[in-house]
């Protein structure tokens, strides 16, 4: 369980954790391309900061030195996030 005494993040961790468990990994260029196909754009994402997109291309390289950087935290045994957000518009 998390390192927190916060009731709210507690169970909102164990309905996470516990009650829906279910997880799997993908990067933003694999979800990009499935965005894409169904008629939709990326309009903005946390692994810039929710900044404009002007170049997807740079989004996938910023990515990649997240996860490099996430896989070196774990290596040190610090806490890395690995998940990130981003907002589709249909077109």
């Amino acid at each position: 369980s998390p390192a927190t005494d916060d009731e709210e993040h507690l169970r909102s961790w164990f309905r996470d954790q516990v009650l829906h468990p279910h997880e799997s990994q993908h990067t933003l260029k694999e979800m990009a391309q499935l965005i894409s196909e169904e008629g939709a754009t990326v309009v903005s994402t946390s692994i810039n900061r929710f900044q404009p997109i002007e170049d997807m291309n740079e989004l996938f390289i910023l990515e990649q030195e997240m996860e490099r950087a996430g896989e070196e935290a774990l290596r040190k045994k610090r806490y890395f996030p690995g998940f990130f957000t981003f907002l589709v518009e249909k077109r």
